[in-house]
């Protein structure tokens, strides 16, 4: 390691003074070791004293001097690799904030199974650990600091046997805000009594989990009368309370708190100082509560209100949380009366004006249809979580000759599917959640069920399915009909975005691919089973990863984003940037030109649009579908120039795969000329993957979608056609699987070139590739380090191919030329746009030398003329080539001239420009005189 140019502080001067003693001493010590038996007898000691000096010696001093050293370096050691680590270097603030996400994982589960305090505080506790012992350093830093210590546990009937000793992680805690996580039996009152007598102000969030109503009744009479108002969060789940059969509704004696009492007011005004307020399983007179504006979180589950219309008393309490966001409505019932058949669509409109997020789940049809009609459209993410119960009602049991005074008791009935339907017709829903039970005995979802389902929801972005069988037909259900671009009624259909299967079995994959790809998917997630048939009738059931499906499940998700959305997905050419003369030129933008009047002349060859070609053995391979019809215009580029390809949108990162350019020289006219099936195509530039870095998606997005091709600097003057393309190799582990993106410009090319490729160098297209050949077939995930580039060769300028990839990779540029090259003295001049183009510049990472133009600094030019091979339609005279481009201003002493470099890291020549340019910079590296 260098030290040069440090100087020490006095500590570390005493250290390493105090080493360079030790090291001396410790030589002077092995030289007096040495010599000591020698010396020793001569002046006459005894060999046997001698020996016991030497027994005691190694017993005291050499002892202590080896527990010394051990120590010494154990400690420099571990004070050297916390030094050293980057992570060390962090503030202990985000350090300590990176270790609370680790505990708390505060990352949302989907769809996972049903949680539990004790389940959580274990995970807490578990993550806490495991953070404990991985260094001394860690652990001082959680020990000390108290949020890590926050959740205090009090679990003392724990069904693992795990003892959570709650003092001492209140002790922990310090001076921070408590949460207390507690299930609750009666035996365990007194602990929860003195725990809320000794820290209650200290608790800012409570989650309780009791069995059975009197210990409830005596924990929430322990909480209202020890409540100091520092609470905001509280949760009580009430377990195996006296109603929860659901077999009646429920009496006076089913509430928490009677109504009149001092208790039920205590309550009241609890709730309107909490921002999150979640209750299960606990019966509370709802129209005695109003919440404040401080409550933005409430979740009610697993209650039995009483008839339909106690809903309205419900909600009118919900909404009195003016500021609500998010409200999960979970397994809440209510029973439907025979002459209240109509009533609830009469009830008026609830709104929730702040609402985010609404979850409606485990309802009977009757409480959902009265919630879907009485909760107020609005902005929020409605989410549906459908069971069994949803196609069932609860009724009323009414019979004229009972008494009065004797409990009402309820019964279920089914409802049809079209009823369900017409009532999801009738809103917006954004999520859908099905699951289907493992230990039923009849399955309630089915494969019709199912589509009608998703019929009824056409809005539907988000469907979660869980624990269901799969296999052709299914998928078939959940596929979107291939009519709905034509047909109105096919957008009846939901095009989902997201996409969650779990617990999964899959009986078939035939029928999967299509089905993935009828959707705009976003996110597939997929946890599943594969079962196969085997001999006698047997099945077997596999993970998916042990699976021989997996490779065409996982290549048909990775390609979800080759179908997501245009602009996501794909990408087309939208610039072409020469270097000399500078110039930008406008290619056909397919999404812009067509819609045109009259549509604009291009130098590019039409394309319909961005999407890819798949087979090799198709004329689209050559320029794209329909790109073989000649353009009316020519760019201009001299050989030896870079041609900057400017690609739209960012290419998605999942497309990894080469980029290749290829040029076809036509012998004639060229917008008249297609190279149809001929051999005249020659490749000058590829790459692929290298160091671990796909050239289409790391090499490109690094350089802001800009790739920058070389035009071999002796090639014959004339009139080229430059096709540049991208191969996505996301689904190209079988046949057709592999995307291309080719398209194909037009190019006046000059100089005083006179090479040209050989036969042998030349290639057809189609023709070119083949289903078979090399860089066709290739899977992307394997962990492979290297791609065999498909085609031939790259042409290296001298007349045949060298064999060794192009002359560049997207990253270098030539020198501009000071002055502009005019078209052929024959062709007219068309106009390509009216402004320059600049595109932003990334940093590179080498210092171009003076001549070069580095490839983050692209496009601030001027506008370049396009050459055409026809007359202009008008009576005017063709412009003289004078006036192709103006020329450059060159530079005095100590000034630049337009698109020189002025400026950065070791650049030596002038800083400023000739006027009236400006110096750009577009790097650390390069600055450039651009018009201003």
């Amino acid at each position: 390691m260098s030290t040069s140019g440090y100087s020490p502080c006095a500590a570390i001067k005493r250290w390493e003074d105090a080493g360079s003693s030790l090291v001396a001493t410790f030589k002077s010590y092995m030289d007096m070791s040495l010599c000591l038996e020698l010396e020793s007898l001569q002046e006459g000691v005894k060999a046997k004293d001698l020996a016991s000096k030497i027994d005691l010696t190694l017993e005291t001093v050499h002892t202590a001097i080896s527990r010394r050293l051990v120590e010494s370096r154990s400690f420099l050691a571990k004070m050297r690799n916390r030094l050293a680590s980057p992570f060390f270097r962090l503030p202990e603030e985000v350090m300590s904030n990176i270790f609370l996400d680790i505990v708390f994982d505060r990352t949302k589960r989907e769809m996972s199974k049903p949680t539990s305090i004790e389940r959580d505080v274990l995970a807490i506790y578990r993550r806490l650990h495991t953070l404990l012992v991985v260094c001394s350093t860690w652990r001082d830093m959680l020990m000390t600091r108290g949020t890590s210590w926050s959740v205090i546990p009090m679990i003392l009937r724990s069904s693992n046997g795990i003892k959570y000793p709650f003092p001492r992680m209140i002790q922990r805690a310090r001076e921070c805000r408590l949460h207390l996580a507690a299930s609750v039996t009666s035996h365990d009152l007194s602990d929860f009594l003195d725990v809320m007598v000794e820290h209650g102000p200290r608790f800012h969030a409570i989650n309780l989990s009791i069995f059975g109503d009197g210990p409830i009744r005596n924990a929430i009479d322990v909480l209202l009368q020890h409540n100091s108002g520092s609470l905001s969060q509280l949760s009580i789940h009430s377990i195996h309370s006296m109603y929860s059969t659901r077999t009646r509704l429920p009496a006076d004696s089913d509430y928490l708190i009677p109504r009149d009492s001092l208790q039920n007011a205590m309550l009241s005004n609890l709730v309107r100082e909490l921002t999150a307020f979640r209750v299960s399983g606990m019966g509370i007179y709802w129209d005695t509560m109003a919440f404040s504006s401080r409550l933005v979180e409430l979740h009610v589950h697993n209650l039995m209100l009483g008839h339909d219309k106690m809903l309205v008393p419900f909600l009118q309490a919900l909404s009195s949380a003016s500021e609500l966001r998010d409200l999960k409505i979970i397994s809440v019932e209510t029973a439907h009366s025979q002459d209240q058949i109509h009533a609830v669509e009469v009830y008026p409109l609830i709104a929730f004006p702040r609402l985010q997020s609404l979850l409606l789940q485990g309802l009977y049809f009757n409480t959902l249809k009265s919630l879907l009609l009485m909760i107020a459209p609005g902005s929020y993410q409605l989410t549906l979580s459908l069971t069994k119960s949803t196609i069932k009602m609860i009724f009323l049991d009414e019979d004229d000759d009972s008494d009065e005074d004797e409990e009402e008791e309820v019964s279920y009935q089914e409802v049809s599917v079209a009823d369900l339907c017409d009532i999801l017709r009738r809103i917006t829903a954004d999520t859908l959640m099905l699951s289907e039970i493992s230990y039923a005995s009849e399955v309630w979802l089915t494969r019709d069920l199912l589509r009608s389902l998703l019929g009824a929801l056409p809005t539907l972005k988000t469907l979660k399915i869980d624990n269901w069988k799969f296999d052709k037909a299914t998928w078939g259900v959940i596929k979107r009909p291939n009519n709905t671009q034509t047909d109105p009624q096919g957008h009846s259909f939901p095009a989902l975005e997201n996409l969650y299967l779990s617990r999964a079995a899959i009986h078939s994959i035939k029928g999967f691919r299509d089905m993935v790809l009828s959707h705009p998917l976003q996110t597939f997630v997929l946890g599943a089973t594969v079962e196969t048939a085997r001999p006698g009738g047997r099945r077997h059931s596999e993970s998916i990863q042990e699976s021989s499906a997996f490779n065409m499940l996982a290549q048909t998700a990775f390609a979800l984003l080759s179908v997501a959305s245009s602009v996501l997905a794909h990408g087309n050419v939208r610039e072409l940037i020469v270097s000399n003369p500078q110039g930008t030129f406008i290619p056909w933008l397919p999404y812009e030109d067509p819609y045109k009047s009259p549509a604009p002349e291009r130098v590019g060859r039409k394309i319909p649009g961005n999407g890819p070609i798949e087979d090799v053995t198709s004329m689209d391979i050559q320029c794209n579908t329909g790109g073989t019809e000649p353009a009316k215009l020519l760019a201009t580029a001299a050989a030896g120039s870079n041609v900057a390809f400017n690609w739209t949108t960012e290419w998605p990162t999942s497309h990894v795969g080469p980029v290749l350019t290829y040029m076809a020289k036509a012998p004639s006219d060229i917008t008249k000329w297609s190279p149809g099936t001929d051999k005249v195509w020659f490749k000058i530039d590829e790459a692929g993957l290298e160091n671990g870095k796909w050239a289409g998606t790391d090499v490109l997005l690094a350089q802001n979608g800009l790739w920058t091709v070389k035009i071999p600097e002796n090639l014959q003057p004339g009139q080229y056609i430059i096709r540049h393309e991208i191969i996505a190799l996301h689904a190209a582990g079988s046949y057709p699987g592999a995307q291309f993106y080719p398209a194909c410009h037009q190019f006046e090319i000059t100089g005083s070139g006179t090479a040209l490729p050989d036969d042998a160098d030349l290639v057809a297209f189609p023709g070119a590739y083949t289903p078979d050949g090399q860089g066709i077939v290739y899977n992307p995930y394997a962990g492979l380090t290297t791609y065999p580039l498909p085609g031939p060769a790259v042409w290296n300028g001298s007349g045949s191919g060298s064999g060794n990839g192009g002359s560049s990779s997207g990253s270098s540029t030539a020198a501009p030329s000071s002055t502009a090259v005019a078209p052929s003295s024959s062709a007219a001049v068309a106009e390509t746009s009216s402004a320059p183009i600049e595109t932003e510049a990334p940093i590179s990472t080498e210092v171009p030398s003076e001549t070069e133009i580095a490839t983050t600094a692209p496009a601030a030019t001027s506008t370049a003329a396009a050459v055409s091979s026809e007359a202009p339609a008008s009576s005017e005279a063709p412009a003289s080539s004078s006036a192709a481009a103006p020329s450059t201003p060159t530079g005095s002493a100590g000034t630049a001239a337009l698109y020189a470099q002025c400026g950065g890291v070791s650049f030596n020549g002038p800083k400023g420009c000739v006027a009236p340019y400006t110096c750009k910079e577009w790097n650390p590296y390069y600055s450039q005189c651009i018009q201003a």
